[in-house]
């Protein structure tokens, strides 16, 4: 007989909350606090009842672990306030080096998907403009910049943690 548990599923769960925050992200380009808040506690829930103290520790050690990969991507706005508070409710339904996994990753998928509607919305002379000036050193005016919704880098950044579970300690 097949024996599962709560631990089981943690990532399901973690999956499912970060699916409905891209849905709410695509739809409204917004994710809202409420959302974020009940990801949040789901996340410091499961581990709790998954793993006891040690897995509140573990969720503890992975908030953690999200602030201090994250905040450097906040600070100068690499990072949306929701897209980091996303982030932060993420990694309780990881260990802490799948957050560092996610962050690189979720960096990694935001080019990719950035490039991907650069070239589908037709802008990639822009595109390369904006890089040029990056490159020079100075900064590109707001309204030329193109945004993503990076809730989505942020799944397929959480998608790829668990797929590498075990491929790296």
């Amino acid at each position: 007989m097949i024996s599962t548990t709560l631990a089981d599923y943690k990532h399901w769960l973690g999956f499912v909350g970060a699916g409905f925050t891209v849905w709410q992200d695509l739809q409204e380009r917004k994710v809202k606090n409420h959302t974020i808040v009940v990801l949040f506690i789901v996340g410091f829930v499961t581990a709790f009842f998954a793993e006891g103290a040690s897995g509140l520790l573990n969720a503890s050690m992975s908030l953690a672990v999200a602030f201090l990969a994250g905040l450097p991507l906040y600070l100068p706005r690499v990072l949306g306030g929701g897209d980091f508070k996303l982030l932060m409710a993420l990694s309780p339904f990881l260990i802490w080096n799948q957050v560092l996994i996610l962050v690189l990753s979720s960096l990694i998928w935001g080019s990719i998907l950035g490039l991907f509607m650069v070239i589908l919305k037709g802008k990639l002379k822009s595109f390369l403009a904006n890089l040029k000036m990056i490159f020079l050193k100075a900064k590109p005016s707001e309204e030329s910049l193109h945004k993503i919704p990076y809730s989505v880098a942020l799944v397929f950044g959480y998608l790829t943690a668990i797929g590498l579970k075990g491929w790296w300690p």
